[in-house]
């Protein structure tokens, strides 16, 4: 299900943002195998939801991370370095495909995306090629949240190419589901809608208002800044509408 995808994403970005510990990158690097791949992970999953083949994404995102973080052991290590490249190489090879449209469009594009900008300046002139082949697998199209997530996919597929119509392009996507509605978004009463009249506080609501403020903080600043009265929807958004399901912690 698509809510199961939401949590997927939800809980791995939020993993992504702490620190993961040295022992456990040590593993990732050390377990690899030669081909690129790892042995516990499911290269022919099925699954439509918490689909295994994101573990392998995951872990190069982990890895890369910290390769280019100055305070990690692992900083511009050259070992680090060639799990990377055999890691997204395994990738271009084997190009697994979930059943989950969601995986293809917009799960795996965002975090591989950010692994081929945060090792950019080492990516070979086919490696890159492959990377934008993987991006475009997103797109703008779609509504609500979904239409959030593959327009930030475009973004980083236009920072890799240093597209800069492009990226305004995304931006305005992005910014364009920032409004009041009666349909999909954010209603009146500032709670949230999607797939049809549904509330979703927990999934999209949730991925939607995590979403927009980490595009806040992207954009902030620049030509690209959402509007004061964007800036305010958001907020009340966040403080008449998320607010009012939340207690000491707990939705």
């Amino acid at each position: 299900s698509n809510k199961g995808n939401t949590t997927d994403l939800g809980l791995r970005e939020l993993y992504w943002n702490t620190f993961q510990q040295d022992s456990d990158l040590e593993k990732i690097i050390h377990s690899q195998q030669t081909n690129g791949s790892w042995k516990d992970i499911q290269y022919a999953d099925s699954a439509r939801s918490n689909w295994d083949p994101t573990n392998h994404v995951s872990r190069l995102l982990y890895l890369s991370r910290a390769y280019i973080t100055p305070t990690s052991k692992f900083y511009q290590q050259k070992e680090v370095s060639e799990v990377l490249h055999l890691g997204i190489n395994y990738w271009f090879r084997v190009k697994p495909v979930c059943t989950n449209w969601w995986y293809n469009q917009i799960g795996i594009p965002r975090f591989m995306g950010l692994v081929f900008l945060f090792i950019e300046k080492e990516l070979t002139e086919n490696e890159k090629s492959e990377a934008v082949t993987v991006l475009n697998n997103a797109g703008f199209r779609m509504t609500g949240q979904n239409k959030v997530w593959l327009a930030g996919n475009v973004l980083l597929k236009a920072l890799l190419m240093n597209d800069e119509k492009l990226a305004t392009q995304a931006r305005d996507t992005i910014a364009s589901e920032i409004f009041i509605t009666t349909k999909e978004g954010i209603q009146p009463d500032y709670s949230f809608h999607q797939h049809g009249p549904q509330q979703q506080f927990g999934n999209y609501g949730l991925a939607f208002i995590s979403s927009m403020a980490y595009y806040a903080n992207v954009f902030g600043e620049t030509t690209l800044a959402f509007s004061t009265s964007q800036m305010n929807i958001l907020r009340n958004y966040v403080v008449d509408g998320e607010n009012w399901v939340v207690w000491r912690g707990f939705m």
